[in-house]
């Protein structure tokens, strides 16, 4: 039985262990708590749009990038969203072992644990940055789920932060 299942994983096509999740903060969210959360999590972890932009996995678009930095002006210093699809893809398929599944019955233990099923979660907070670049990287396929948490109709209105002494 041993035999069978190596033969079955072998032709198998290996899949990626890291999927990406996009947060879009609606009007008066703050998303500081669930990057805290992610970030203290077995297997979850925060990607922010700097860590994209400066990834190097993918050494061509990491070129284009570059000549899109030394540009002179400053309005032609965006980067396509077509470019930084590619990086974060660069991110998301970077090689490697997926490691070992965390023990422990918590939702986050068991969801790790699902066959061939993802091995690390990123949270991404500040990319996209609207619906327009949702749609934009959606069709680069960047992004395994995008969700917009919004404020309930029930909640007061926040408290604005405290000003600096």
């Amino acid at each position: 039985a041993n035999n069978m299942e190596e033969e079955d994983a072998a032709a198998k096509p290996g899949l990626r262990h890291t999927f990406a999740i996009a947060v879009l903060a609606g009007e008066g969210v703050s998303l500081t708590s669930l990057e805290e959360l992610a970030g203290g999590v077995g297997g979850f972890g925060v990607l922010k749009r700097a860590d994209v932009l400066a990834t190097t996995d993918d050494e061509e678009a990491a070129q284009q990038k570059a000549a899109i930095d030394a540009e002179e002006d400053e309005q032609k210093r965006v980067v396509p969203p077509t470019l930084l699809g590619r990086l974060l893809k660069g991110v998301l398929n970077r090689p490697g072992e997926a490691g070992d599944a965390p023990e422990g019955e918590e939702p986050c233990a068991r969801l790790m644990r699902v066959p061939r099923g993802a091995r690390q979660f990123l949270v991404c907070t500040d990319l996209p940055s609207s619906m327009q670049e949702v749609e934009e990287l959606s069709e680069e396929g960047g992004f395994d789920a995008v969700v917009l948490v919004q404020r309930s109709p029930d909640l007061p209105a926040p408290e604005p932060p405290a000003a600096a002494e």
